[in-house]
């Protein structure tokens, strides 16, 4: 369970307060992706953690001088535009300049920033995030990515226990809108499960402007190349060392 976080290369130094076990735990984020450090103790920070429940829908935590680190329970109890009346329920999220950007199963995506020392709802996209293309099952996987927010869908097309094609999308934050992305230029993305990564491919002697990720039944190792619009196998050399960073 969550018990500190900070900047791997020095000590930790931010703690966290006992979990409740009966609160479930989905998904957890940070509201900056600036590194925490020895020199950032004046620095505040938030930690929110997705349910996946009715109730309580999030819970975060604050860090900081001055905070009092303790787990706030909060609900949310605005309807899904896309959802026939439902109550919104986020599935992934991700910290961005002091701000979360939470995304529902519907597609919607919704903006969630500090109000009066709560987490609140402050704007709501006006449509839904979904594949181009027809398919019988998808993953979506947020990452920030060079100053960006992406949104990776890994799309099962004929059967869904294989993916068959893979979309990336960017966020243009000013209008809440995903914009269909043709090519990653020098970056390299990594997905598993829940999380994703990326990397500078040309650095580190792995191809660009491509995926990699696991097939979710069979767990074959496959990379898809944004330029050729393919899926083929993951060449074991270039997952040394990168897959034990996520």
């Amino acid at each position: 369970m969550i018990s500190y976080c900070g900047n791997p290369t020095e000590r930790p130094t931010v703690t966290f307060p006992s979990w409740d076990n009966r609160v479930p735990f989905k998904f957890a984020t940070l509201s900056t992706f600036q590194p925490i450090g020895l020199n950032d103790y004046g620095k505040t920070c938030i930690i929110m953690v997705l349910t996946g429940a009715v109730s309580p829908v999030f819970v975060f935590c604050e860090t900081g001088a001055g905070k009092e680190r303790v787990w706030r329970k909060q609900d949310c109890n605005l309807t899904d535009p896309f959802g026939s009346g439902e109550h919104l329920q986020f599935i992934n999220v991700i910290g961005f300049n002091r701000k979360f950007y939470a995304f529902r199963l519907q597609g919607t995506l919704a903006v969630i920033e500090e109000v009066d020392s709560s987490l609140r709802v402050t704007e709501k996209s006006s449509s839904r995030a979904v594949p181009s293309v027809i398919s019988r099952q998808f993953r979506e996987i947020l990452v920030e990515s060079d100053g960006e927010i992406l949104l990776i869908f890994l799309i099962s097309k004929r059967s869904i226990k294989k993916v068959e094609d893979v979309e990336v999308y960017r966020l243009d934050i000013p209008k809440l809108l995903w914009v269909k992305m043709e090519s990653l230029g020098h970056r390299t993305l990594f997905v598993k499960e829940e999380c994703c990564m990326w990397i500078n491919g040309s650095k580190l002697g792995c191809r660009s402007n491509c995926i990699y990720f696991a097939q979710q039944v069979s767990g074959n190792r496959c990379l898809f190349d944004m330029q050729a619009k393919a899926i083929s196998p993951a060449p074991e050399s270039n997952l040394f060392g990168i897959e034990s960073l996520m």
